[in-house]
């Protein structure tokens, strides 16, 4: 025989309007946050493996974030290297002509234009840090007052820059050098052109080309074509290493985007089932209270009778 008491019957009114409510609760939070849970006691026994896919991710985000960062400065180091090796040729190819027509005016000019142009190259900065002054960043690699002042200036001293390479972390075993030195990119064009000054100096070019003029000349085209040729193969080198670089961040991508999808299985919620616990607890919540609401005008009294 069951025992029937108003006592009884609010409990277990009161105990399903709880159960409904926080019911709700659960399945509001789910719905707000597309998660399953937001702390490990709610994920249980899968809140390890969590962990340790947020760990990774984390990880590789770092490593992206690198390599990001190295493929840019590669691709600032390239128009630098560009710059270097166009203006080199610019030089040799102004020579040239002048050697064409047999006349040296103007070539002069051009001459100390394009030396300049070389050293805006050799000074180039990424991200307010100079390119190729090795961990010197903050230091100028290269401060001749143009082509004039290089013909008394001692090229031992014209390069600032240290000796050390910048190197990039971009995975777990894999480290790029990504670094170039000013003085080992400009110390041979900066030669060629300081030659040129103090043969300028001491034989001014400023009308009919001489033979004397025209033979230094000509010596002068071979070694500015070598020089072009070999920071085009710096820039080639430079150009292999930003591949790499952007193959590693397509491999980053390809990491993150997988293990994003791996959490989502575990800890994101399927948001039609979450939207119909939430109706379904509402409705729990409504008959609840209705029961509630009911045994407030009920009496004893009518089951004695």
């Amino acid at each position: 025989m069951n025992r029937v008491s108003t006592r009884g019957n609010y409990q277990s009114a009161l105990l399903n309007l709880m159960q409904s409510q926080q019911r709700g609760q659960v399945a509001q939070k789910q719905f707000s946050s597309g998660k399953l849970g937001t702390s490990h006691a709610e994920f249980g026994r899968v809140s390890e493996a969590i962990t340790a896919m947020k760990t990774q991710q984390t990880r590789i985000t770092g490593f992206l974030n690198t390599s990001k960062t190295t493929a840019d400065r590669l691709n600032s180091q390239d128009l630098a290297l560009e710059r270097i090796a166009s203006s080199t040729t610019e030089a040799r190819n102004s020579i040239a002509n002048a050697i064409a027509a047999g006349r040296t005016e103007g070539m002069m000019t051009e001459l100390k234009t394009l030396f300049q142009s070389v050293q805006d190259g050799i000074n180039t900065k990424h991200q307010g840090k100079y390119l190729f002054s090795g961990g010197a960043v903050d230091t100028r690699p290269s401060s001749v007052n143009g082509m004039d002042a290089l013909r008394t200036t001692d090229l031992d001293t014209a390069f600032k820059n240290d000796s050390l390479i910048q190197t990039s972390w971009v995975d777990e075993n894999i480290t790029l050098s990504t670094g170039f030195l000013a003085d080992k990119l400009g110390k041979e064009i900066y030669t060629i052109f300081k030659d040129i000054a103090e043969f300028e100096n001491a034989n001014p070019m400023n009308g009919l080309m001489t033979e004397t003029q025209r033979d230094f000349l000509q010596d002068q085209i071979q070694r500015l074509e070598k020089a072009a040729s070999a920071i085009v193969t710096e820039q080639s080198t430079n150009g292999a290493i930003q591949s790499r670089a952007e193959d590693i961040i397509e491999n980053h991508i390809a990491r993150s985007d997988t293990l994003e999808i791996m959490l989502g299985d575990k800890t994101d919620v399927d948001m039609a089932k979450a939207i119909t616990e939430l109706e379904l607890s509402q409705l729990a919540i409504q008959a609840s209270s209705q029961v509630i609401s009911q045994l407030r005008q009920t009496s004893l009294l009518d089951y004695l009778r």
